[in-house]
């Protein structure tokens, strides 16, 4: 069976259910004939924007043995609906047959992972490796990479699975034709090699509980590389080769110029930079890690730097008011752009928020919102880094979590620095002038991605020393049970001052860069934007009755603010309301780019047109949905009555509705506002609403 029996949809005599569950016969009976096809036409005609037609015909295409029909038609169907059991065994078939064992793998992996499915694995030898990464990506979750909660190994006793992390090796990911893999080495500590570190890492990368620790705050370097014994360089220009021993001792030979020169090269997977401008062959006995070349120069096309800076979980609606004492450093630099008070994110956590940035799609349409499930981004859809580095810059994630490399969010980058938390202002400004200055000649897009100033849930959560002296004993000693971050609400002492602490620390550190920036560039050859993905509900009051927590002002309105090229340079707050589903657009203008979404808007400040509303929405499997449309005016607020299931996916009949003015006054609620927000939620949710029709299982 495909869908789960339903009693309440056998109504109507044209209703989408009624067709599906007549499909649903026929597929038992076996019966792929003209009158199943017929009854597809119909489906397509209810239900166009849904992935129905898609998964019908594969499974029309596999009856008749056609596989590739039926491998597009999933595609097709995997692009409108990413977690889905039905499609994924679709999928499953059509990889083996083709004998594509290693996608095959991934799709196993995320049955096993949901279903507890048995695996029916083809071990290719000469993919074997291959195979089993992207089965521990299948069975893993959709963050913290390089880590894995769930890698496979085969040995003696068989297949197993196991916390682990990748190292010394490529990351699991849908390989894309003439795009270098990511291989992850190690960041190294100072001046001295990661020698040291690696030891450790090694020792530890299968310890559980290492794992369980977001491996205690060990630094990767992800670079886009291939392994050879050799490689020639016959260079147009200058080139910087990014190069890292597999061993430790390793030695190396540059042969260039008339010259023959040999170097040991410690700290296995450290990598070393050489500077190379004319014809040269690099070779060891052993493998060596080369990653891609980063050519230098500037093109006038092109601004010198594209800075990103996110500042995890700043709450605006706190901050706002309090500028001056939290941020003064910041408000500063930016005085000579423009900040815009009316932001609000469209998620409220990082994980979907990230990937509505880095590609201008709304969670629903990318299908890129459960952290669990390692499902990637479409080969189709154009990131922010990929949009960048086809313009010709160095594109470097100088600070990451982890979060969007599994899932292809941010496969636009050459490198990606991971550390799984802690990644504070102080630590990501010095790398970042450290990377200006060494790649000056030519130009970068940075991405800096700080969390100085997002709560983390206690025990776990330690104060600045500042916070721990200065708070009375009562509001130090907080009792408050252990719960995530984005259910910490309610003005919790505690949190309230070590988030203004941390924020404080925040401004004075990107201070250091701000100073940088202007003593080295002139306005016209930089943009540099300062952003949050989400809010923090720790200022909320509680549950006002007003609207969800976590699509509340506290948890929604986030910064922006921007400086440079081709933006006023007036100290302009504008009140216009802008989406973090925005940025991607903002990108294309500040860059000279060319492309856009349709979810993603370029505000009239910069030259486009005013967003009528902006939406934010909570897609958590398991948790009801919640949606918040704000205009200039007022909100409309929408939550379902039951959870949202795994696929993404919730029955909006019976959800609640109300709309309230923004100022806080009465009478907002008539039916001609009614009729204009319920027509925007409609075509919102038309990936989200199933109208009661549940896929098998698609359950939490």
């Amino acid at each position: 069976m495909i869908f789960e029996k339903n009693d309440k949809l056998e109504h109507g005599t044209d209703n989408i259910s009624i067709v599906l569950r007549q499909l649903q016969t026929k597929i038992c009976q076996g019966q792929y004939d003209d009158v199943y096809l017929q009854m597809l036409i119909r489906v397509r005609k209810l239900a166009p924007q849904a992935e129905y037609f898609a998964v019908f015909y594969s499974l029309y295409a596999l009856a008749h043995g056609n596989y590739e029909v039926a491998l597009s038609c999933a595609r097709d169907a995997f692009h409108v609906r990413k977690v889905n059991r039905v499609i994924w065994h679709i999928m499953i078939d059509c990889y083996s047959h083709l004998k594509r064992y290693d996608y095959a793998a991934y799709f196993q992996g995320l049955c096993k992972k949901f279903y507890g499915e048995p695996l029916k694995l083809n071990l290719d030898m000469e993919q074997k490796e291959h195979i089993l990464s992207m089965l521990s990506l299948g069975n893993g979750i959709a963050n913290y990479a390089p880590l894995s909660a769930g890698r496979a190994f085969f040995d003696e006793n068989g297949l197993r699975f196991q916390g682990s992390l990748f190292t010394g090796e490529y990351l699991p990911e849908i390989r894309r034709e003439g795009v270098l893999p990511y291989f992850v080495g190690i960041y190294p500590h100072g001046t001295v090699s990661s020698q040291n570190m690696d030891h450790v890492v090694k020792k530890l990368s299968s310890d559980e509980e290492f794992i369980a620790n977001c491996s205690v705050g060990t630094i990767f370097d992800l670079m886009r590389s291939n392994k050879a014994k050799e490689e020639y360089f016959n260079p147009v220009g200058t080139y910087i080769l990014p190069l890292a021993p597999t061993v430790n001792g390793q030695a190396i030979q540059f042969d260039f110029a008339n010259e023959s020169r040999k170097v040991l090269l410690y700290g296995r997977l450290n990598y070393n930079f050489y500077r190379i401008d004319g014809q040269t062959r690099v070779s060891s006995k052993q493998d060596m890690v080369i990653g891609k070349t980063i050519r230098l120069g500037h093109s006038p096309k092109r601004k010198k730097l594209v800075l990103n800076i996110l500042a995890d979980a700043l709450a605006w609606e706190y901050v706002r008011t309090r500028f001056d004492k939290l941020m003064p450093r910041t408000k500063a630099f930016f005085s000579h752009g423009m900040i815009f008070d009316n932001h609000y994110s469209v998620s409220e956590y990082t994980f979907p928020s990230l990937a509505t940035i880095e590609t201008g799609l709304y969670p629903a349409e990318s299908q890129i919102f459960h952290e669990k499930c390692a499902v990637g981004i479409d080969n189709e859809v154009k990131t922010l880094s990929e949009q960048m580095n086809a313009l010709g810059y160095y594109c470097v994630n100088i600070m990451s979590d982890g979060n969007g490399v599994y899932t292809g969010v941010t496969r636009g980058y050459d490198r990606i620095i991971v550390k799984s938390y802690d990644n504070k202002a102080y630590e990501g400004v010095s790398r970042t002038i450290d990377q200006l200055e060494a790649f000056s000649e030519c130009d970068q897009f940075i991405f800096l991605h700080i969390d100085d100033s997002h709560p983390w849930p206690l025990p776990d959560y330690r104060a600045r020393l500042s916070t721990q002296t200065h708070l009375p004993l009562d509001d130090r000693l907080t009792t408050q049970r252990y719960k995530a971050s984005v259910n910490i609400y309610g003005r919790v002492p505690f949190y309230m001052r070590a988030l203004d602490d941390y924020v404080q620390m925040m401004d004075r550190n990107l201070g250091v860069l701000y100073d940088y920036l202007e003593a080295n560039y002139h306005d016209d050859e930089y943009v540099v934007q300062l952003y949050s993905d989400h809010g923090t509900g720790v200022y909320e009051l509680g549950a006002s009755g007003k609207i969800p927590i976590l699509v509340g002002d506290y948890s929604t309105h986030a910064a922006l603010m921007m400086r440079g090229c081709g933006i006023p340079a007036r100290g302009l707050v504008t009140d216009e309301l802008t989406s973090t589903v925005d940025l991607y657009n903002i990108m294309a203008h500040h860059a000279g780019g060319k492309w856009k979404t349709n979810d993603s808007n370029l505000p009239a400040a910069l030259g486009g047109k005013k967003r009528e509303y902006t939406v934010s929405y909570v897609m958590y499997p398991g948790q009801k949905f919640a949606m918040c449309i704000r205009t200039g005016i007022d909100e409309f607020v929408l939550e379902s009555q039951g959870p949202l299931y795994n696929d993404g996916t919730v029955n909006l009949d019976d959800a609640s509705c109300r709309i309230l003015p923004r100022d806080g006054s009465a009478g907002a609620d008539t039916p001609e506002r009614r009729a204009y927000f319920m027509q925007i939620a409609g075509y919102l949710v038309r990936h989200i609403h199933n109208q009661g029709i549940s896929w098998v299982q698609g359950r939490v």
